[in-house]
C-alpha cells in the first residue's frame, strides 16, 4: 500500500542522499533549514514545525557544524538508522507506482534506479502532481449556511467589490452577533467570478494545523502556496475566540507579501488579544475594515411588510434591527428568535404575534 505523501514525507526522501556528509568538517546549504525549504518548496518558516516532529519521532537529528557560505555554524539534519528505514519503507511504497514521462508510463523505481532520470523527491513530486491532476479539484467550497434574504447591503457589497479589485489582502468585516455578516458575505460570493473560494467556520477547537489539513485535502494544495495564487479567496466566518496558534499564523500573515486575498468576519466583541492585526496594518493598507450595524427601521419594515410605524419601533427596539432575529421573525420561528438573540420566550411569542396582526 502505498505510503501518503506528506511534507515529512519529502524532507526524509530529500535528506536520504545526504546521510554521506554527516561524517564531514563541513557541511552543505543543502541541509540546513534554507536548503530543505528551497527543496521542498516551502517557506523557511514552516520547517522547523516539520523537523521538530521528525527529531520527536527519532527520525531526524539536529547538529550545529559549519556550512559551505555561512560564517557561523548552524544547524544542520541527518537521518537517523530509524530515518533511514523509514526512507527504504516509502520507497519500497512507491516503487511500482506508475507515472508518465516524455510521453510514456513507467514505474517510479524504473525512473529512479535504471533510468536515472530523476531522484527520489522529482519522482514523489511528480507523482503527487499526476493525483491531483486527476482528482476533481473543488473551485469553491463553503462551511455555514447563507439566508436567503439580505435587505439594503448595497453600500457594503459596494465597499466589497471595491477591496477585492484593490492590493489590500485582508478584510476585516466587523459586527455584533447577528448583524447579517455570513448572509453578506452569501450575497457577496453569489456575485464574484473567476475566485477559488474556501469558506471555514472558525470555532475554539479548531486550530491552525486542522485549517492546514482541510485546505490541502479540499483544494488539493497546501494553504501557503493557494494563499499565493491571485484569484483565491480564503473566508474565515465567526471569528470570535479561537486558537492561539490562529491568530498567530494570520498576525504573520499580514506582514507576508501574497497574491490570494481573505476575509475574517469577526464579532464586535473579538477580545484584543484574539485580533490578528493593528491600526498600522490599517494605515498601510494592509488590512481594511467593515462595520456593519443592523439594518434601519426603514429596511426592517421593507423587509417584514410592516407598514404600521408604531408596530415598526416596537420590533426595532427589540431587536435592533439584527438580520437574523428579522429572518426567523418571517419564518415564524420562535426559537430562531431566542436562539439568535436574548429575548425571552414570551418576548418571542409577542414579536411574532405583532407580525400576525400586520
Amino acid at each position: 500500500m502505498m505510503e501518503k505523501i506528506t511534507l515529512k514525507t519529502k524532507i526524509l526522501i530529500y535528506l536520504a542522499d545526504y546521510w554521506k556528509y554527516k561524517d564531514r568538517y563541513q557541511y552543505p546549504m543543502e541541509i540546513t533549514q534554507e536548503g530543505i525549504s528551497k527543496a521542498i518548496g516551502i517557506t523557511v518558516s514552516h520547517v522547523p514545525r516539520e523537523l521538530d516532529i521528525l527529531i520527536k519521532n527519532r527520525l531526524v537529528e539536529e547538529i550545529k557544524g559549519r556550512v559551505t557560505g555561512k560564517e557561523k555554524r548552524v544547524n544542520v539534519y541527518f537521518l537517523t538508522p530509524e530515518g533511514i528505514l523509514e526512507v527504504e519503507k516509502i520507497k519500497r511504497s512507491i516503487s511500482n507506482e506508475s507515472v508518465h514521462f516524455n510521453g510514456r508510463k513507467y514505474r517510479i523505481y524504473d525512473l529512479v534506479e535504471n533510468m536515472r532520470e530523476m531522484n527520489w523527491l522529482e519522482a514523489i513530486n511528480l507523482l503527487q502532481n499526476e493525483a491531483r491532476s486527476i482528482r476533481v479539484k473543488k473551485k469553491i467550497y463553503i462551511e455555514g449556511n447563507f439566508e436567503n434574504s439580505i435587505v439594503n447591503r448595497r453600500e457594503e457589497l459596494e465597499f466589497m467589490n471595491s477591496w477585492i479589485k484593490s492590493d489590500a489582502p485582508f478584510l476585516a468585516i466587523i459586527g455584533s452577533q447577528g448583524t447579517g455578516k455570513t448572509s453578506l458575505i452569501g450575497k457577496f460570493l453569489s456575485q464574484l467570478k473567476g475566485m477559488e473560494v474556501m469558506m471555514l467556520q472558525m470555532n475554539m477547537q479548531m486550530n491552525i494545523e486542522a485549517v492546514r489539513k482541510k485546505v490541502e485535502s479540499i483544494m488539493g494544495i497546501d494553504f501557503e502556496h493557494f494563499m499565493k495564487k491571485s484569484n483565491s479567496l480564503i473566508i474565515f466566518d465567526n471569528y470570535y475566540l479561537v486558537d492561539e496558534s490562529i491568530v498567530e499564523y494570520l498576525q504573520n500573515l499580514v506582514n507576508e507579501k501574497k497574491k490570494g486575498k481573505m476575509i475574517v468576519a469577526m464579532r464586535e466583541e473579538t477580545p484584543s488579544y484574539n485580533r490578528f492585526y493593528k491600526m498600522e496594518d490599517i494605515m498601510n493598507g494592509r488590512v481594511v475594515e467593515l462595520r456593519i450595524k443592523g439594518l434601519s427601521i426603514e429596511d426592517v419594515g421593507e423587509y417584514l411588510g410592516i407598514g404600521d410605524r408604531e408596530k415598526l419601533k416596537i420590533i426595532y427596539q427589540m431587536t435592533g434591527g439584527k438580520p437574523s432575529i428579522l429572518c426567523a421573525m418571517k419564518r415564524g420561528d420562535e426559537e430562531g428568535i431566542i436562539k439568535n438573540s436574548q429575548l425571552t420566550p414570551d418576548q418571542a411569542k409577542f414579536l411574532l404575534d405583532l407580525m400576525k396582526g400586520s
